[in-house]
């Protein structure tokens, strides 16, 4: 995990990126530009028929199809067949995050400074959850029914209920990214300038597990036992993946993080060179 790594496309200013479950259906979402897919593991890359100025996150179904973008300032997209369509849902407002469940048809999307909205069908119809709140990320265990999402400068909340209802799981921080294992039980719940924080017990007691940093993003595997995040600190960018260390990142070097299925996660080294510690 993490010991190789290898450029799977030119560099791009990406914003978010994510795959299907075995590895082989991959997507990233260009900034000012499209959503692109790979059927072929990355090998080769398709722009599909979308336009965001801001993309904030992508996410997608177990086998790859139903896809699910976020931006600011537009619509939610979402797509039932690996990109090649698109429809728009829940008007135009600050789409910060979105998570969906393994066969995509219970989804959750959070708008900064807005509401939690969830759909039970695929993203036909939604409903509004929860208040107002500076909405920052969301996950969902493999069936949909259990649900985290996080505001800053508030609480972790957690859902048992499919999104119905939440209640706050963990005291208040700037939280930045939170993962979750596919039975809810493993979390870990990143803070834009702190620790990350994980839960073995789905969210009633919280330990430390990486010292503090700027993290920017955080993946969990679905058995809750290897995680992948990207941190940013003073004059360098750090890479945690357990098991295999940190890598540390000079300013002078670039680099996109993508989970390729099966316990691998690959990255794309923009410019420069990276180095283990």
């Amino acid at each position: 995990l993490g010991a190789n790594w290898m450029s799977v496309e030119p560099p791009r200013n990406w914003r978010a990126v994510a795959c299907s479950w075995d590895g082989r259906k991959w997507m990233a979402a260009e900034d000012g530009g499209p959503i692109w897919v790979s059927p072929d593991a990355g090998m080769n890359w398709i722009a599909t028929d979308t336009f965001g100025v801001h993309w904030t996150s992508l996410t997608c179904s177990a086998d790859g199809n139903r896809m699910i973008a976020t931006v600011h300032g537009a619509p939610l997209l979402v797509s039932t067949n690996f990109g090649q369509s698109w429809s728009q849902h829940e008007g135009v407002r600050n789409w910060q995050a979105a998570a969906s469940s393994s066969d995509g048809t219970c989804l959750a999307a959070v708008v900064l400074l807005g509401k939690i909205h969830t759909s039970h069908d695929g993203g036909r119809s939604w409903a509004e959850r929860e208040s107002n709140r500076p909405w920052t990320c969301v996950a969902m265990t493999a069936d949909g029914s259990k649900m985290f999402a996080a505001a800053f400068g508030g609480h972790l909340y957690v859902s048992a209920d499919f999104g119905e209802s939440w209640t706050p799981c963990a005291e208040r921080g700037r939280w930045w990214s939170v993962a979750c294992s596919e039975d809810g039980n493993e979390i870990v719940a990143a803070e834009r300038w702190g620790p990350i924080w994980a839960s073995t017990d789905g969210g009633v007691t919280w330990k430390e597990r990486e010292r503090s940093s700027q993290w920017e993003g955080l993946a969990l595997s679905a058995n809750g036992t290897k995680l992948v995040a990207v941190g940013a600190g003073e004059g360098e960018r750090t890479l945690v993946v357990s098991g295999s260390g940190r890598i540390v990142v000079p300013p002078s070097a670039s680099i996109e993080l993508t989970y390729g299925g099966h316990g691998a996660f690959f990255l794309t080294v923009a410019s420069g060179r990276i180095e283990a510690p």
